[in-house]
């Protein structure tokens, strides 16, 4: 159920992890994690003694870790929340042990974080990271999660295309307008694999993907990146990146 909120104080968070957890400039023996969350967006969160290092509640703190915080808040409008309580609604059985599926669980972690502003909630946003987080843990076939994920993600900024004016008109990245017979070049997309993104971005239809290939598959994922970058100047240097491509290539 949705969580009930107050005044910068709420009773119970829900969240999707951070896509990495980092130590403060001081030496305090405590780590900052990023999470996204579904009433506040993506905020830092104070972790008292980094994370559980010496074995105590080192599975919270993993990427796409599902959890629930109780009083999470913080003084004044700035600085790091922190919280009373935290647990664990959902035990991800596969992604810490499958090296493809922690590698999109890195990936979309740090899509969102460095794709959403701060403080800015986009709810909807974090109940589909939610709700793939759960697919990414117990589907059988998960190639193409990420990909159908970056179409939902820019359907829900309202950056998915218009319906293409005909069958030969391609996409291009840069715009986002449909173009008359598209250079072959990466800013642009050749008509029939943008028309498949595009009913996958405006109608989540999964039978767009129907006979794509690996090839198509890294297309997609690269172009939506892109395209992400020129509409809203994010997401930036992925680090998860290059090895998503390596193991889904």
């Amino acid at each position: 159920p949705p969580a009930t909120f107050q005044t910068k104080t709420f009773e119970t968070e829900e969240t999707v992890m951070h896509s990495s957890i980092k130590k403060p400039p001081y030496s305090t023996g405590e780590e900052i994690a990023n999470s996204v969350t579904h009433g506040l967006g993506v905020v830092a969160i104070w972790v008292p003694g980094g994370g559980g290092r010496k074995g105590r509640n080192m599975g919270l703190w993993q990427p796409l870790s599902l959890l629930e915080f109780s009083d999470l808040s913080r003084k004044g409008s700035e600085g790091l929340f922190r919280f009373k309580e935290v647990r664990r609604p959902h035990l991800h059985v596969r992604i810490p042990h499958e090296v493809p599926r922690s590698a999109v669980a890195f990936f979309l972690a740090e899509l969102v974080s460095k794709t959403l502003p701060e403080d800015t909630p986009h709810p909807e946003i974090a109940q589909a990271l939610w709700q793939t987080t759960l697919a990414l843990d117990s589907e059988p076939h998960i190639a193409w999660l990420h990909v159908v994920f970056l179409a939902r993600l820019v359907q829900l900024l309202g950056l998915a295309p218009t319906e293409p004016p005909s069958l030969r008109h391609g996409l291009s990245w840069r715009t986002g307008e449909w173009v008359w017979e598209p250079l072959r070049d990466e800013d642009h997309l050749e008509p029939a694999l943008a028309h498949r993104w595009t009913s996958l971005c405006t109608h989540g239809d999964l039978s767009a993907l129907a006979g794509c290939q690996s090839k198509d598959r890294k297309a997609l994922l690269v172009g939506s990146l892109r395209y992400l970058r020129h509409q809203m100047g994010a997401p930036t240097g992925l680090k998860s990146l290059a090895v998503l491509e390596e193991l889904f290539s």
